[in-house]
């Protein structure tokens, strides 16, 4: 994989913010059909994170009420994307649908619009969001490319913490911070690359649609692979994907090991 920063590309989407702003350019409404999604596998069930609320969505007729926090924050991820991009058809390879957020086939092909409340100073996307590159590399292999722009708006811009804005020295806060930002960078992966990586959502695709079909969620061992623990401050253990999630309550592996860990 070669990654490499595009100031050009930044600017690119930053000025679609501008005119957007201006009026020189609208925002697409923003469509989402849940039960025609069940229908199919996407890429998003497969890049890395919890696998459960992909079984769960599918096997349980009445979902339990969106967390508030969590759909204001799909919001705000959605809304950027659409005031920047424009979201592509769908397209399916191997039973696999995939929906890449933009194709600039004048500067670079297909570009992926991400946004975070991490700062942009120190920000590494590969270690800090691992499941951004399993995605960028199954679009790559879907779509038949060898590369994709990565667009991340900074919702923080700089600073390390929302604490900032409280600070006394707002000339300081001025002169060092900024309240948001934008990055781009161009990213190249080799061949056998997006290969073993395609291998490994055929896998996942599998033991997903194993899991429907029988109507039993995935194993505790299985459901780890994705679940990383970190340490709070307080040296606690935090699964920070039960956070939010919908299906917390009558999840198993929630009820059954992150309340007894935690």
């Amino acid at each position: 994989m070669i990654i490499k920063e595009s100031p050009r590309l930044a600017e690119i989407y930053t000025q679609r913010i501008i005119d957007l702003v201006e009026g020189r350019r609208e925002m697409r409404a923003i469509q989402y059909d849940p039960e025609r999604r069940k229908e199919h596998i996407h890429a998003s069930d497969l890049d890395g994170l919890c696998p459960l609320p992909s079984y769960y969505s599918r096997v349980i007729p009445n979902p339990p009420p969106l967390d508030p926090q969590a759909a204001m924050k799909f919001l705000r991820g959605r809304v950027i994307e659409r005031a920047i991009a424009q979201e592509c058809p769908p397209i399916e390879r191997d039973g696999i649908w995939c929906t890449v957020d933009d194709i600039y086939p004048e500067w670079i092909g297909l570009v992926e619009i991400k946004s975070t409340a991490q700062s942009c100073e120190n920000f590494d996307f590969v270690r800090d969001c691992p499941q951004w590159v399993t995605r960028m590399k199954t679009y790559c292999y879907a779509y038949g490319e060898k590369k994709i722009g990565l667009v991340v708006f900074f919702l923080i811009g700089n600073m390390p913490s929302y604490s900032l804005w409280n600070l006394k020295d707002k000339s300081l806060r001025r002169e060092k911070y900024t309240s948001v930002n934008l990055r781009a960078w161009e990213v190249r992966f080799k061949p056998h690359e997006l290969k073993e990586n395609w291998i490994e959502m055929l896998a996942r695709k599998e033991k997903l649609e194993e899991a429907i079909k029988k109507g039993k969620p995935f194993p505790p061992k299985y459901v780890r692979r994705f679940l990383p623990v970190n340490k709070e401050k307080s040296g606690e253990k935090a699964y920070w994907q039960c956070r939010g999630c919908r299906f917390k309550e009558v999840c198993y592996f929630y009820n059954d090991y992150v309340k007894e860990e935690g």
